[in-house]
Parts: C-alpha cells; sequence; structure tokens
C-alpha cells in the first residue's frame, strides 16, 4: 500500500503540478494581486476539484470520450474562459498599483477549473492507473481522492505563493507589464495545447 501512495503522489505532482492554465493562473493571480487576495480564486479551484474527481469517478471523462461534440463544446468554453482570466491578468496594475482593480472571484476559479479538461484528464488517469490497491473499491477511490487532494492544495497554494513573490515586480506599471502578459500567454499556450493532446 504505501507503495501505492508514493505512485499516487508522484503521479499528482506530475499531472495537476506541472505548468497548466489552472498553476499558471494561480501564479499570476498571486503576481498581480498577492495571496490575500488572490486566497478566493485558490479556493474557488480548489472546491472545483473536489467536483471534478467526483465527475471523473461518476464517469464524466467517460462520456465526454464517447462525445465529440459534447467535448469540444466543453473545451470551446474552457478556452474562451481561460482567455478571460488570462486577459484579467494580463490588463491588471497596467496603469495602477493593482489595489483599484477586483481580483478574480472564488466564482472565477471554479468556474476555470471545472472547465479545465486537463483536471478531468488527469483524474482519469489518476484513478485508472495510480489508485491505491489492496482494499475495498470505495475505500480505494476514497483514499486515492483524499491523498490527491491534499496534494492539490499543497501544490496550487505553492503556485499562488511563488506568484506572489514577484508582486513586487508585477505590481511596477513599467516592470509588471511584460510579466502579466507573460503568464497570460502562458495560460492560453497551455490550454490551447491541452486542448490539441485530448
Amino acid at each position: 500500500m504505501l507503495t501505492d501512495i508514493v505512485a499516487l503522489c508522484l503521479a499528482v505532482i506530475a499531472l495537476l503540478g506541472s505548468p497548466g492554465p489552472g498553476p499558471l493562473a494561480l501564479a499570476g493571480v498571486g503576481a498581480a494581486f498577492g495571496p490575500r487576495r488572490g486566497a478566493p480564486f485558490l479556493f474557488g479551484i480548489l472546491a472545483a476539484i473536489i467536483v471534478v474527481m467526483l465527475l471523473t469517478a461518476l464517469g464524466a471523462s467517460t462520456l465526454l470520450a464517447a462525445s465529440p461534440k459534447l467535448r469540444v463544446v466543453v473545451q470551446l468554453l474552457a478556452l474562451i474562459y481561460i482567455v478571460y482570466v488570462a486577459w484579467r491578468i494580463a490588463g491588471v496594475a497596467a496603469f495602477t498599483s493593482g489595489e483599484e482593480e477586483t481580483a478574480p472571484s472564488f466564482a472565477d476559479g471554479f468556474l476555470l477549473n471545472i472547465l479545465n479538461p486537463k483536471a478531468y484528464a488527469a483524474f482519469t488517469a489518476i484513478f485508472a492507473a495510480f489508485s491505491i490497491t489492496h482494499v475495498e473499491p470505495l475505500i480505494s477511490a476514497g483514499l486515492t481522492g483524499a491523498v490527491s487532494f491534499v496534494l492539490v492544495v499543497v501544490i496550487d497554494t505553492a503556485w499562488l505563493a511563488a506568484g506572489a513573490g514577484l508582486r513586487p515586480i508585477a505590481a511596477d506599471p513599467v516592470r509588471g507589464r511584460p510579466l502579466r502578459i507573460g503568464f497570460a500567454v502562458m495560460m492560453v499556450a497551455a490550454a490551447a495545447y491541452g486542448l490539441t493532446r485530448l
């Protein structure tokens, strides 16, 4: 069982810790707004992860795989929303300190991750190939989900904190604009690349 947990942890770190729309959005929000104002966005992302895990366990990934038209619609909605969040990150503090701008909310984080195809693909792989074995299937799914969620909390908090470390540069109207635009471009590029891989 310990071997299963180690393999699961490594898979979660690789699949959900790598730069993608969610982590890059968290870093961008941290840089643009700081950790305190970015916390609701983080909580929205984490709440969506719970829903994504449940939907994946209930077969949402199978439904998307079986219905190419539905998958395309979800992918397009995800890309549109990621572009919207990227635009907000890129545009913040262009001429201000960012204090006048409204930080992305809990709902923004929730929608971003609930529409994030990478999250569904990652949890499909995790539950299919890295579940904790040698226990009852229901307990296995629960343990796999719990370990995954704890790791995601750590990973996503680290992305927000890493972005917040860049806040002094991001808040500068001149030096920060390329950084904010860079985060926005990387978010959209990661989302577009991820969509082509599904």
